[in-house]
This record gives C-alpha cells, sequence and structure tokens, in this order.
C-alpha cells in the first residue's frame, strides 16, 4: 500500500509526521511502519493505521489488541468476565454491524467492562481500558479511528504494568504488524498475554 503526502493531509497528519514523512525515501506502508518502529514512532505508527482503517477493520483491531492482554485481566480476576464479554460484543458486532441486539449488547458490554477497569486500578485496569475501547469503537461511534489506537496503547501500558519494558516494546510492535495485516487483508497470528 502506497502512502502519500497528499493521503496525510486528507487523514490530518500532524505537521511533525508529514516532516518525518518527507525525510524517508518510501511511500510504501510496510516499510514506513518499520522505520517508524525503529524510530521509537509507535504512536505514529498506531494513529496511520487506525486512520486507514475501515471501522470494521479499526474494531477487528481494537479486539486483537484487547485480547493480547485479556489474560492479565483474567488472572488477576477469574471471576469477572466483563471485559471478556466487552470483547465478543465487538466482535459479534463485527460479523452482523447491522444487528441492534449485537449494538445494544455491546453497549451493556461497555458500561460493564468501564465498571471493571475502574474498580480494578492496577496492571489489569489497562486490560478492561483494552476492551472497553474494542467494543466501544463498535457500538457508540460511527467512526472513532482514536478507540482502535486507544486498545492499542492501554494494551502497551498493561503489559507494561504487568511485566516491563522491553515485553511491553515487543507486544506493542506486534500489534502494528497485526493491524498492517487486519488493514492489507493478510492473515496474521493474534498475539497472546504471558
Amino acid at each position: 500500500m502506497e502512502i502519500t503526502l497528499q493521503k496525510l493531509n486528507e487523514l490530518g497528519a500532524c505537521q511533525s509526521g508529514i516532516k518525518w514523512y518527507g525525510e524517508q525515501k518510501t511511500t510504501d506502508l510496510a516499510e514506513l511502519l518499520t522505520l517508524a518502529i525503529k524510530d521509537g514512532l509507535f504512536k505514529n505508527a498506531r494513529w496511520l493505521l487506525s486512520h486507514l482503517m475501515e471501522k470494521q477493520q479499526g474494531v477487528l483491531w481494537a479486539c486483537e489488541c484487547a485480547e493480547s492482554v485479556i489474560g492479565i485481566y483474567a488472572a488477576q480476576y477469574p471471576d469477572d468476565d466483563r471485559p471478556a464479554k466487552a470483547i465478543a460484543a465487538a466482535r459479534t458486532w463485527i460479523s452482523n454491524p447491522t444487528n441492534s441486539a449485537a449494538y445494544v449488547a455491546a453497549y451493556d458490554a461497555a458500561d460493564a467492562a468501564y465498571e471493571a477497569a475502574d474498580a480494578n486500578l492496577d496492571a489489569a485496569y489497562e486490560a478492561a481500558e483494552a476492551a472497553c475501547a474494542a467494543f466501544a469503537y463498535a457500538s457508540t461511534y460511527d467512526a472513532c479511528a482514536s478507540c482502535a489506537s486507544y486498545a492499542a496503547d492501554s494494551a502497551y501500558d498493561a503489559y507494561a504494568a504487568a511485566y516491563d519494558a522491553d515485553a511491553a516494546a515487543d507486544l506493542r510492535n506486534a500489534l502494528i504488524w497485526v493491524g498492517h495485516d487486519i488493514l492489507v487483508g493478510n492473515s496474521y497470528k493474534p498475539v497472546t498475554s504471558k
């Protein structure tokens, strides 16, 4: 996939992102993502992916981000399935976005997952937040690329709180490639918690 300066402007990229793009010698998305990761520009890579995605792709990526860390939450709160239900509701919406029951289920799951996150202010909080973002994107917003970005950030924060910075960086980079593969229609291997 080719990324042009015109496309970045249409998407509303920030000036620092446009400047960085202008310094690169490629327009290929995969190569740009590789360079952004190398330069420590995860937020730029995450932003670009989320703004290029169609809504269903963004919800799928948010679900993948949330599922990569849901094990952290489940390990600490095995009797609380609210975040898992939020992810499941978002996945139901992906397969049938016109189903009003899926919308209602996702909305209800969102409230429950936010309550879970607010009640458990620890490493698991970020995992629950990632789940919330996944289903919030599906249920609440017509188009909210920031929800996919938020799920990726929350997954990173959950890993950083539960493990260490190196493990979190590895997860962050893996999630970028999952997002890339979802965007371009490649198969991918889901990222799971340790």
